[in-house]
């Protein structure tokens, strides 16, 4: 579904749970450490992600994943999820690591509405002379 649409579609029948729809906030520090220290331990055994409209690039972003850190994560960051916006959640997915090399991109897109309406991006290192520029659209359709 084109994206105007579906952002629209999702926008009519979500509540927005902030005036912006999104919060910046700091990771705990260990979720953090325990990411870094995997890929570090494991990077060698990262896998080029598939093409699926959203990432892309001449050079595919790389994903690692150690589905019982993700699983702990999901869980360890709920409490944070849920007292930002005040319901009860069932965590349902934690992708893990992904490592965005020079040419990879993330494509304007709008999450999965059954597995995301409340979802976390944890910028965990880079290593680049500025930040890697991310955009969220906010609720009003206000680029951040």
């Amino acid at each position: 579904m084109e994206f105007d649409k579906l952002f629209n579609l999702q926008q009519n029948v979500l509540p927005a749970f902030t005036e912006t729809g999104f919060k910046v906030a700091r990771a705990p520090e260990d979720i953090c450490s325990r990411y870094r220290d995997m890929f570090a331990a494991h990077r060698s055994e990262a896998v080029a992600t598939s093409p699926d409209g959203f990432l892309g690039g001449p050079t595919m972003p790389l994903l690692l994943e150690d589905l019982q850190l993700n699983r702990a994560v999901g869980e360890q960051l709920k409490p944070m999820h849920e007292a930002w916006c005040g319901v009860p959640l069932v965590h349902s997915v934690t992708y893990g690591v992904r490592l965005y090399l020079d040419g990879s991109t993330l494509a304007r897109h709008c999450d999965t509405l059954a597995t995301h309406v409340i979802s976390s991006i944890l910028h965990l290192d880079r290593d680049m002379h500025k930040p890697w520029p991310i955009t969220i659209e906010d609720v009003a359709s206000v680029r951040h």
